[in-house]
């Protein structure tokens, strides 16, 4: 993970000292100072961070399979299917990563242990609702919603974290937190 996260964090950081090297000696030869910005550069190295982490974490945990059945809430058995990849908008970013799937051969439901684990989806709710947002971006996505239109809203949350969104999802997204 260290070298994986090393390797990243060279990639993005490498153009930023480049170009600042090139901006330093045009301004040493008497030229006019030009901007190299820092703060973009720390947030798109810390949005890749981020989205590394998450995705070594969850191939460690082998996407939350830690075996092939799991008790379901009718009394059947959540049978393990299949691993799928997700992206979840976060605070910090989307965030990519592996997940196990499980099926109930009685009731049909459908369950993804490791979004429980993490704290994506709450317990008691199966994996049938499309929810794309992590639970902190969602409150932030309908805080901004109170005070913005849907479509400002959106624009806001994608600058500060990167997400986009629609204002459809915004508005779905105020009324289940409104809920």
């Amino acid at each position: 993970l260290a070298r994986v996260l090393g390797q990243a964090a060279e990639e993005q950081v490498a153009p930023f000292v480049k170009e600042s090297q090139e901006a330093l000696g045009e301004m040493a030869a008497g030229k006019p100072a030009r901007v190299v910005l820092l703060e973009p550069m720390l947030q798109r190295v810390v949005l890749v961070l981020v989205g590394l982490i998450v995705s070594q974490l969850a191939d460690q945990l082998r996407g939350g399979k830690v075996q092939n059945r799991h008790a379901c809430q009718c009394g059947g058995g959540l049978l393990y299917k299949v691993t799928r990849p997700r992206t979840w908008g976060s605070t910090v970013g989307e965030l990519l990563f592996n997940r196990a799937y499980f099926r109930c051969g009685k009731c049909k439901a459908t369950a993804y242990p490791l979004d429980v684990i993490w704290g994506l989806r709450p317990v008691e709710v199966l994996a049938k609702g499309r929810e794309y947002l992590t639970p902190a971006a969602s409150w932030r996505l309908a805080v901004l919603n109170a005070v913005l239109s849907y479509g400002q809203g959106c624009k806001q949350l994608q600058q500060l974290t990167g997400v986009r969104v629609s204002a459809m999802l915004a508005w779905r997204n105020v009324q289940r937190v409104g809920r």
